[in-house]
């Protein structure tokens, strides 16, 4: 079984479900389409998004909804869900469809297709603990944004202080989630693969060390639409249960040790 094949049979059959509202946005996705809000409301010029992995077309809505100047690339592995989207789109009325394309691309081996220097912002949610070469995808990420373009980026933190507790009982830490009944191995094997499928983890430190190296300077972290906020920042390293990070490109040296 292959990446898309592993993704398609835990959800990239996308089924057509209930039209959710734009204002039931979950707290996540609501944090990215506001910071997109504020960036690029009262720009002149048309500001193209990727949205890497596309999951919810409620989000890709939103997302056009934040700016009439907003052109949206939605990108994913899996044809039937792209198709599903495409579908969706076709009979929901949100303006000038000629704003929203769609891209078959697997992100280990199909990138290096896409222009250089193509996006203002690249949104890449739960995307960089599936990928093969975590490394290509980040130096991918910093050739596809354009100058001052900004990469939204969010993964589980394996260092969050319920994995930690867990691991100290010898459990291991679950990064997705079990999907079945607790401690069964079920639903693993016959649709989600290990741990949700996710090859890689990261700690916040980590994390901002490959972004940098990766050229890009760190704007800003949190575990966007987590509760208790204001605790959670005060150590983040233990207490975010995700990593949201908002970095931008710059102009790249050296690589740093």
């Amino acid at each position: 079984m292959d990446n898309r094949e592993l993704y398609e049979s835990y959800g990239g059959n996308y089924s057509e479900t209930d039209v959710v509202e734009l204002n039931n946005l979950s707290g996540r996705d609501s944090f990215v389409v506001n910071t997109l809000k504020s960036r690029f409301l009262n720009s002149d010029s048309t500001k193209s998004i990727l949205e890497m992995s596309i999951g919810n077309p409620i989000f890709s809505r939103a997302l056009l909804s934040t700016s009439e100047s907003i052109s949206l690339t939605c990108a994913d592995i899996s044809e039937p869900r792209i198709n599903y989207y495409e579908s969706t789109f076709s009979n929901v009325e949100i303006g000038d469809r000629s704003n929203i394309s769609f891209i078959k691309c697997n992100f280990d081996t199909d990138l290096e297709k896409i222009n250089e220097c193509e996006f203002d912002s690249i949104i890449a949610l739960d995307v960089l603990e599936h990928v093969f070469d975590v490394f290509g995808f980040v130096d991918n990420c910093y050739r596809m944004i354009k100058s001052n373009g900004i990469l939204i980026l969010r993964v589980p933190n394996l260092a969050y202080i319920k994995h930690r507790f867990g691991l100290l009982f010898g459990y291991l830490p679950i990064t997705s989630s079990w999907f079945g009944s607790n401690n069964s191995l079920d639903a693993w094997r016959q649709k989600y693969g290990w741990d949700g499928s996710h090859l890689h983890y990261f700690t916040l430190p980590l994390l901002i060390k490959l972004l940098k190296e990766g050229g890009f300077s760190i704007e800003s972290y949190q575990d966007a639409g987590a509760n208790y906020q204001f605790i959670r920042s005060l150590l983040p390293e233990l207490l975010f249960g995700n990593l949201l990070v908002i970095a931008s490109k710059n102009k790249r040296s050296s690589i740093q040790g």
